[in-house]
């Protein structure tokens, strides 16, 4: 849901071991960024039909201070601003100012996807949303080192996939079609690989391979449409004792559903290839 977090670098008078310290309890504690961002939406993700004249959304805050809201979708480039953005999808309004505790609504308006997006596959952007405490806030003493710490300004990205009315099959049936092959090599660990051959993105959030030998695999990766991954094994995995693989993929909803597939067996070395 989450691709990269954006803390008060893009903000004045926010100090560096401030920033460092929310970083480091992020990344030891291995909370998703939704549940430490005081600005909270009403799903996980965005799924955009092409012809859609506006998709509405709520945001509420859950701060007991009020925030400004910044609000813009990009591409996949990290480092775009809302100035310099340039995906077909805007997002209306721009900055919302929200009381403590307050809910509103925004909506994504289509800005020009059928002349630069491709109509044979969903397209992927993200949705930028960026909290800003008040001034006052960011300039307590240090007697409240903790609440000014949660109070930094904190960027989260949700996943925005933009699809095409002519795409088939649905995107349920979809996720029973990705296919996995088991490829051996000399003096090497075996790789597994993955193929989707349809027009959607796959989540994948875990795999485990089931028979005589077994290993478990955590991910959290999207698999691009008509698109091959590579995922390393374990060298003690052989092609002879894996029988299934047994995958969990996030759908439209954001549920985690959890599917099996049978696994081919292949020579060969390959690398990550992009749809």
């Amino acid at each position: 849901m989450s691709k990269l977090p954006l803390f008060a670098a893009k903000q004045r008078g926010v100090q560096r071991h401030q920033r460092m310290l929310l970083m480091f309890v992020i990344m030891s504690t291995c909370i998703p960024l939704q549940l430490l961002a005081g600005v909270g939406l009403d799903r996980s993700r965005f799924v955009y039909t092409v012809g859609t004249k506006n998709a509405q959304f709520r945001l509420v805050n859950y701060n007991a201070y009020p925030v400004i809201v910044s609000l813009w979708i990009d591409s996949g480039d990290i480092n775009a601003t809302p100035e310099s953005t340039t995906a077909p999808l805007i997002v209306s309004p721009p900055i919302v100012q929200l009381k403590a505790k307050e809910v509103t609504t925004a909506k994504l308006i289509d800005a020009g996807i059928a002349e630069r997006l491709p109509d044979d596959r969903e397209s992927l952007l993200w949705l930028n949303v960026l909290e800003q405490p008040p001034l006052e806030k960011q300039t307590m003493t240090e007697q409240a080192m903790t609440e000014q710490v949660m109070a930094i300004a904190m960027q989260v990205q949700y996943k925005v996939f933009v699809r095409p009315t002519s795409i088939k099959p649905s995107s349920d049936d979809a996720l029973r079609q990705v296919s996995f092959r088991l490829l051996t090599r000399q003096q090497a660990a075996p790789i597994l690989q993955l193929h989707n051959p349809t027009a959607y993105h796959l989540n994948l959030k875990q795999l485990q391979l089931l028979g005589g030998c077994r290993q478990k695999v955590v991910i959290n990766d999207v698999l691009k449409p008509f698109a091959e991954k590579a995922i390393s094994l374990d060298a003690s995995v052989q092609a002879s004792c894996v029988e299934t693989v047994e995958y969990r993929v996030i759908n439209d909803e954001g549920k985690t559903i959890g599917m099996n597939a049978s696994v081919n067996i292949g020579t060969a070395v390959i690398s990550d290839q992009g749809g």
